[in-house]
């Protein structure tokens, strides 16, 4: 079957207002790989209220350019090299109508998930997609909260997520045109993967911890920098500079990130025990 989609239709987006890691190598390498344009995109307009303003903006500045982009949050990497994979989901979206794509939140090893993770997401230069992001832009977070319902839509992630979620599953017209797939084929973590990083399509470093640390370890597993590109890649497209973090900064990092970690769990404890009186 031939490609529904024209692959210089399509636009891989990254960016936000701050460039904060070596992840757009990986987005330009897949971009080019995939024969599909490639922008990093600063998000930056006035009246920003929320940090999640310039993604918004970086998405309205692309999409009326492109038949469909695929947004990335900057703390994404492809690991599958294969574009067949992700192509595939944007012509099965045009063939079957839809404004977009979006992965489910998987289960995690505590035992929350989401509904979907908006750090990936697979948008349609259509009207649905424009007047999404107008209504869940313009949604208060604080009220989104209100609207949520833990056992059906997973866990508040206090964001750009929620208000997208909130936004598309009360309108049924926004619900029926959006598919929501597995992690593996579009939004997976680092600990879901096993013997090869091409098991999912991208790994997603999302959540606190220090990210460059945590992208360090799973790429030591792989033998591959913070690009989390093959060296035979990084070759055929002249990279020069390339970053491998020593293995001594990674652990004093992820040292430092537990310390962090327990510190933020007291203070929340006694917080909570301030404003309730009660230890449990």
């Amino acid at each position: 079957m031939s490609a529904a989609v024209d692959p210089d239709t399509i636009c891989l987006v990254s960016g936000g207002d701050l460039v904060r890691s070596r992840s757009y190598v990986n987005h330009r390498i897949w971009a080019a790989e995939a024969g599909i344009d490639y922008r990093l995109e600063i998000g930056i307009a006035p009246g920003r209220r929320t940090p999640y303003d310039p993604k918004f903006t970086a998405i309205r500045n692309v999409l009326p350019r492109y038949s469909w982009i695929i947004w990335v949050d900057d703390d994404v990497y492809f690991t599958d090299w294969r574009p067949g994979r992700l192509l595939h989901l944007v012509d099965d979206a045009e063939r079957s109508g839809l404004w977009g794509v979006l992965a489910q939140g998987p289960t995690e090893p505590g035992g929350h998930w989401s509904a979907i993770n908006t750090g990936v997401m697979i948008l349609r230069n259509d009207p649905r997609t424009f007047a999404m992001l107008d209504r869940a832009q313009a949604l208060e977070v604080a009220e989104a909260k209100e609207r949520w319902e833990p056992t059906r839509d997973g866990l508040f992630t206090h964001g750009d997520q929620d208000t997208i979620w909130t936004t598309v599953r009360e309108d049924p017209d926004l619900l029926s045109g959006l598919r929501i797939v597995g992690h593996a084929d579009l939004n997976s973590r680092p600990h879901l993967v096993g013997a090869s990083p091409a098991e999912v399509l991208t790994v997603h470093f999302c959540g606190p911890g220090d990210k460059r640390a945590r992208v360090a370890r799973f790429a030591a597993r792989f033998g591959m920098g913070q690009e989390l590109v093959p060296a035979t890649l990084l070759d055929a497209y002249a990279v020069q500079h390339r970053e491998l973090l020593p293995a001594a900064e990674v652990a004093a990092r992820e040292a430092a990130d537990r310390a962090g970690a327990l510190t933020r769990r007291v203070q929340a404890k006694v917080a909570w025990v301030r404003s309730t009186r009660r230890w449990r």
